[in-house]
């Protein structure tokens, strides 16, 4: 998909109209924690059955303004992934650092809507989301991924399927979506295992796209460990149906109570980079973020000044050819949960919050 093409869609939408469920790692609801769920042995390349999806037209409705990037920042497009993605907390952090984020990252379930978010006022404030839908119900109830990939139309479950594909086309071609984040650690094994998996991802794509969303941006994510095992590799379902490579990147240092070594974050990318090159697929980062050394309170801040300065360095011919498309800081505080410990927010010390005043200046500008 050409980005250049789609931000000049966006924009030419704005002119004419004038104009959350996010997973606090180290909880017990989502993440990428030390023992990732066992995946089928299924192969990297192959790819679940196609299921034929009709083609219907899109009902005529009001289009919602769509976000516009028609600058090009210094590195990749940066943004957040703030508590349920309210609007509030990102004009909150926008105006103590006098900038706008490019793109924000929203997590929601399944009986959660669009409407029930505030994707449409960030949006129309000039910024991309990104939206991530794990297939869960208001009550806790998972939605098995066999359900989604062989839900018969006329279906309960099929209309619902139906509904949020046309949520998404209507955000605009500058939105990227994700079909359950993190399918590979343990939150997601009730959902069902790896074939499951990539035969739901599959169907919703081809149902997005059926529905008039070729220009919306399929971003399969993972953990970023898990690409350099097989386990969390079974899970990609197939290049037809992935337009980005999406790592989730952390730092855990010793945050879940385990012994992990500190580990810089161009040692982090390494596995996603050569996946990416290996897909010849684009790269992004939706979730990245370091925990703190208790014994070195200015650690985190050199990881975070040092990590921008991978993302600002960034040459795709330095990279296996891999661009890097867009990066979200973690900025949620976990209270409470398994890992209590486990602080990625910006405002946790004012090293990290100073390294974070840098990390909007480099990436953002201004």
């Amino acid at each position: 998909m050409n980005r250049s093409s789609a931000s000049l869609l966006a924009a030419m939408m704005l002119l004419a109209a004038c104009t959350n469920d996010e997973e606090a790692k180290g909880t017990t609801t989502g993440g990428e924690p030390a023992s990732a769920v066992s995946a089928s042995a299924a192969s990297t390349t192959s790819t679940a059955p196609t299921t034929t999806t009709p083609t219907t037209t899109v009902p005529t409705t009001a289009a919602r303004p769509v976000a516009t990037t028609v600058l090009t920042p210094p590195g990749p497009l940066f943004g957040v992934a703030v508590p349920q993605g309210r609007v509030e907390t990102v004009e909150d952090i926008e105006s103590e650092l006098d900038a706008t984020f490019h793109l924000i990252r929203v997590f929601t379930r399944w009986e959660v809507g669009i409407d029930d978010t505030d994707v449409a006022e960030l949006q129309a404030q000039g910024r991309a989301i990104h939206l991530s839908v794990r297939p869960v119900r208001a009550d806790g109830a998972v939605i098995p991924w066999a359900d989604i990939a062989s839900a018969p139309e006329g279906s309960a479950l099929h209309d619902e399927m139906v509904q949020w594909a046309d949520d998404i086309v209507a955000l605009g071609p500058d939105a990227r979506f994700t079909f359950n984040h993190e399918p590979e650690t343990r939150d997601s094994a009730p959902n069902g295992d790896a074939l499951d998996y990539r035969a739901a991802w599959r169907q919703m794509v081809e149902l997005v796209r059926s529905r008039g969303g070729d220009d919306i941006d399929m971003v399969w994510t993972v953990g970023s460990s898990a690409l350099g095992e097989p386990e969390g590799r079974a899970f990609y379902p197939g290049d037809d149906v992935v337009d980005v490579i999406g790592a989730d990147l952390y730092n855990w240092f010793t945050c879940q109570g385990t012994d992990r070594a500190w580990v810089s974050f161009d040692d982090l990318i390494e596995p996603a980079v050569a996946f990416a090159a290996e897909r010849d697929k684009p790269l992004a980062l939706p979730e990245f973020a370091s925990a703190a050394d208790p014994a070195d309170p200015g650690r985190r801040a050199g990881w975070m000044d040092a990590a921008v300065d991978v993302m600002l360095d960034w040459k795709p011919s330095d990279r296996e050819g891999v661009e890097l498309d867009f990066v979200a800081w973690f900025d949620v505080t976990a209270p409470g949960g398994t890992n209590p410990d486990c602080q990625w927010a910006h405002k946790t010390d004012v090293e990290t919050e100073r390294a974070f005043g840098r990390m909007v200046r480099d990436l953002i500008g201004g």
